[in-house]
């Protein structure tokens, strides 16, 4: 484990804000914690670090388990619901942000050039 002094830790909050997009992370220590039903303005990307999940959307549920992700459109009701101690990472991904990307940068990062 590393020591961070206050002024190392308030340097990596701020470099944390200039990113184009927000790192949360949520972990859950009882069987079935569940998470109320809500949305996200921004697009979301929920990762499984440890342990499993189950998201629930309005019509059906996900399993989750370590090294899972769901990408969860904006606007989209959902609920998770940790099963033991879980931790999961989560980025929020601005309208902005995604919006930015044209079609064509976009099918660069998904079909890149075969090499010859």
């Amino acid at each position: 484990m590393v020591a961070v002094s206050p002024s190392q830790n308030l340097n990596a909050n701020k470099a944390l804000d200039l990113l184009p997009y927000k790192l949360l992370t949520f972990s859950t220590r009882a069987t079935d914690e569940l998470t109320l039903y809500h949305w996200q303005e921004e697009a979301e990307l929920i990762f499984c670090v440890s342990g499993s999940f189950k998201v629930y959307s309005s019509s059906e549920s996900y399993f989750l388990g370590e090294n899972d992700f769901i990408f969860i459109r904006s606007n989209r009701t959902y609920a998770i619901r940790g099963s033991g101690i879980s931790h999961c990472l989560i980025i929020h991904f601005p309208l902005e942000l995604l919006n930015s990307f044209r079609q064509s940068d976009y099918l660069k990062l998904v079909n890149p050039p075969i090499p010859q």
